[in-house]
């Protein structure tokens, strides 16, 4: 008789109303923490990695009707080109729009679209891990973020397109409340308490050129990928790059460059694919790529944390190549 009591509280418990409430309770934290994380990308040069390129676009949008160098990429542009030293040396506004290649090449091109005009340059910097993929790839990581700065920068062709971007937009929103969180936590113990000091680099702060500014003194181990040149196998993003800067050109007249990223040395030891690959990409786009790999593979002491991210000093070694060869191609061809 007490067994069969305990088994109808236990039903009791387990009833749809509580399943259900805790249900609801879980939907309002999910978009509670959505809703937040994205807001922060509003005020969070200073709170969040996403965030800064809010800050960025707004560099660009200040500087739509001048002459300008933009350059975009991943993190390998963040952190291995300073556009304030380009700007310095060339006389030419330069905005680094760099974030994070975990993200559609074809957004980050189309969130500054707007602001490109005739006589400006695009310098693109695409990673390694863009080129064995689609041009237009919303799996690889197009949020909600950029709903914020330019409405067109998301393109939701099918079901799986809207699948993937409430998937990243939960992703960003969830991100976005922790690395806020995490940095008012650590503005705290530096300044209120006194019991740590500053970060070895600041992350979330730009000048104003869009370049992050960052300490040098980390020495963290460093990932290295396989055979980079591997991506001769495949040129799908590079067709999809052409197609799209040749029509983009049909309505302003911009140059654009290609920049091949900087990268540790060990990486491409003994790999002789990337003279080769220079000459097929530039074939197959139609764009010139102003380096060469070989001359951007850089001893493993110039990283920090991992091999596309040179330390400060050194992202001044890869902006002055950059620099030297965009001078020398552009006087040579009467561009500038």
């Amino acid at each position: 008789m007490h067994s069969s009591k305990k088994v109808v509280m236990d039903n009791k418990k387990k009833g749809p109303g509580l399943l259900f409430a805790k249900l609801g309770i879980v939907v309002l934290a999910v978009f509670g923490f959505t809703v937040g994380g994205l807001a922060f990308y509003g005020d969070c040069e200073k709170r969040n990695y996403d965030g800064c390129y809010q800050y960025k676009l707004q560099l660009l949008k200040n500087s739509a009707n001048e002459r300008k160098a933009v350059f975009i990429g991943g993190s390998s542009t963040n952190f291995g080109i300073h556009a304030k030293l380009f700007e310095e040396e060339t006389g030419i506004r330069a905005i680094n729009m760099g974030l994070s290649a975990g993200r559609s090449f074809e957004a980050y091109l189309e969130s500054v679209k707007p602001y490109i005009k005739d006589g400006d340059y695009v310098f693109m910097c695409p990673e390694h891990p863009y080129y064995h993929s689609e041009f237009h790839n919303i799996d690889n990581g197009t949020s909600m973020f950029y709903l914020f700065q330019n409405f067109d920068a998301i393109k939701i062709n099918n079901a799986t397109d809207v699948y993937n971007t409430v998937k990243y937009s939960l992703y960003n929103g969830w991100t976005g409340w922790l690395n806020a969180i995490l940095q008012v936590f650590d503005e705290m113990l530096v300044d209120v308490f006194h019991t740590k000091t500053p970060a070895v680099y600041d992350r979330w702060t730009c000048n104003e050129n869009g370049d992050f500014t960052f300490h040098k003194d980390l020495t963290p181990t460093i990932y290295t990928p396989g055979n980079v040149s591997s991506a001769l196998n495949s040129f799908t993003f590079f067709d999809g790059l052409r197609n799209y800067i040749n029509e983009w050109k049909q309505t302003v007249n911009f140059t654009p460059y290609l920049l091949f990223a900087p990268i540790d040395e060990n990486a491409i030891a003994g790999d002789l694919g990337f003279p080769q690959l220079e000459e097929l990409i530039e074939e197959r786009t139609g764009i010139k790529i102003l380096n060469s790999q070989l001359e951007s593979a850089y001893p493993r002491e110039y990283f920090f944390d991992t091999y596309y991210h040179l330390k400060w000093e050194y992202g001044d070694t890869h902006t002055q190549l950059i620099i030297d060869k965009f001078i020398h191609f552009d006087i040579d061809n009467e561009i500038i």
